[in-house]
């Protein structure tokens, strides 16, 4: 994405080879510096402790933009400084240094970039192992995998193994991995007034905490009916859910204070009042408004929330509408946007200039704890890359210019 400040100078500097300077914080063998020798030997750029161009990492020689994955990059004819403010945002830094590279010419432009984004948690809701370069060079801070190979499968380690490894790369870079699978929220459907429903939820989510993962728990649109033992107790879900939830991530959160979670709730849109509700209403014994009511009161305040927008399909967002979204669960709602693009689902091939940035309103990331794409990814990394931007630089950006960059970098 366009940084928020940048210098850019039309001179480069050559890389024939470089030396490391590491700050205290970040040892030889950190993923981002994994990643930066990765890439230099692709090019061609070799490492050794006599050469002439110094990069250094994280250490404290300019100062970061003190903003939730903010960094810095001064980059001059003797070398390239880097400052991350947190972990994600020295992966930004290293990441933005390797776009500098001119490959051919085994060179680096003259710049100063402080950069930031305005939307926190971007990207895309289909994303597993193979995900991880795209995630990194379009900026994307959290992907998600709603279908993890565990209890719809049968529990085997190998496929825990493939659940848990994603959530320990991704946090090696500070991108938030949530694991979800609806097998053990949606079908079938588990009594959450039973203990050993509990003891289920809290073993395996557990392991995806440990492992440097994050959590999905999707109701989505198979919460009703409800367990009968969940009926004969406590009702309805308004009676249940957001305790439950509560609970369960408080548990968790007592042995991995950084771990995180995101709820999708069955009634995820509003204000407008569907006739889907009403039907859900009806089959739950269950009312839209009761059920908001106690997720505001009794879903812990550090748990992110699903939202569509207005309908099940909003690709326009008005600041009443995050207003209501913020009024009704008591939180900032973490957009889920249904309908990315025109060509639903397609793969990078077919890309639309959609101007994101201006079909919503100005300030759009300041209102929200995250957005979502109904995406996949790898195959969608161009139109990905394209959204990412709206979202980091939304007065910047330009529709058409970030598709044509961003098949430039992945073709």
């Amino acid at each position: 994405p366009k940084p928020q400040e940048a210098k850019y100078a039309d001179t480069f500097a050559p890389l024939k080879s470089v030396k490391l300077e590491l700050g205290k914080d970040i040892k030889p063998d950190d993923a981002r510096v994994k990643l930066l020798k990765t890439k230099f030997a692709r090019f061609g750029i070799g490492f050794a402790d006599s050469a002439p161009f110094t990069i250094s990492i994280n250490a404290g020689a300019i100062a970061a933009p003190a903003r939730e994955e903010g960094y810095a990059v001064s980059v001059t004819g003797n070398g390239a400084v880097l400052q991350g403010h947190d972990r994600i945002g020295t992966t930004w830094a290293v990441v933005t240094l390797i776009q500098l590279v001119d490959q051919a010419a085994k060179s680096v432009r003259l710049c100063e970039i402080r950069d930031w984004p305005e939307t926190p948690q971007r990207g895309p809701l289909m994303s597993d192992h193979r995900s991880l370069e795209v995630a990194l060079f379009t900026k994307s801070s959290m992907v998600c995998l709603q279908g993890t190979l565990t209890q719809n499968w049968g529990e085997t380690p190998l496929r825990m193994f493939t659940v848990l490894e994603p959530c320990r790369r991704y946090a090696e870079f500070g991108i938030n991995y949530y694991a979800g699978d609806r097998s053990l929220t949606m079908y079938p459907k588990y009594p959450l007034t039973s203990e050993r429903t509990f003891k289920l939820h809290y073993d395996v989510f557990s392991k995806i905490a440990e492992a440097g993962g994050h959590v999905l728990f999707l109701y989505d649109d198979a919460r009703y009916p409800l367990h009968p033992e969940d009926v004969k107790v406590n009702k309805n879900g308004a009676g249940q859910d957001a305790k439950y939830i509560t609970r369960l991530f408080r548990e968790i959160r007592k042995k991995t204070p950084g771990f995180r979670m995101i709820y999708c709730q069955p009634f995820y849109w509003g204000p407008y009042y569907a006739g889907i509700f009403k039907a859900m209403e009806k089959a739950g014994n269950e009312s839209w408004a009761e059920y908001n009511r106690s997720l505001k009161a009794e879903l812990d305040p550090a748990i992110d929330m699903f939202w569509t927008g207005i309908r099940l399909v909003s690709q326009d967002i008005a600041k009443s509408d995050t207003d209501w979204a913020f009024d009704a669960y008591g939180r900032k709602p973490f957009f889920w946007q249904n309908r990315p693009f025109p060509h639903t689902f397609h793969s990078g091939g077919v890309v639309d200039a959609i101007p994101w940035a201006r079909m919503h309103f100005d300030g759009l990331g300041g209102e929200l704890s995250g957005y979502a794409y109904n995406q996949f990814s790898p195959s969608c990394a161009i139109p990905i890359a394209a959204m990412n931007e709206a979202l980091w630089n939304q007065k910047n950006s330009d529709a058409r210019e970030s598709v044509r960059r961003a098949s430039e970098m992945f073709c």
